[in-house]
């Protein structure tokens, strides 16, 4: 897992939410006003920003034989 973080300004903040689907659905007056407010909650903060946090998770596995993956064919005794 690897934690951090985004510091989101009201103009950053504003750009962020404006891509989530859902805000997007909105009318254009609706989603404008939406985001106007989301804004005005960041400006309204300490210093003007906020902190997004984020956490990813990163998975690994091992790499398949390369022949394999170019001929769709597996040696099933090796995989085994």
């Amino acid at each position: 897992m690897i934690r951090w973080e985004h510091q989101l300004t009201p103009h950053g903040a504003r750009g962020l939410w404006g891509t989530c689907s859902n805000v997007r659905e909105l009318s254009a007056d609706r989603r404008e006003a939406f985001l106007d407010g989301v804004a005005e909650v960041v400006a309204s903060q300490p210093g003007g920003t906020v902190v997004d946090h984020y956490v990813t998770a990163l998975y690994t596995a091992p790499r398949r034989n390369d022949s394999a993956l170019l001929t769709g064919h597996t040696d099933r005794a090796a995989d085994a």
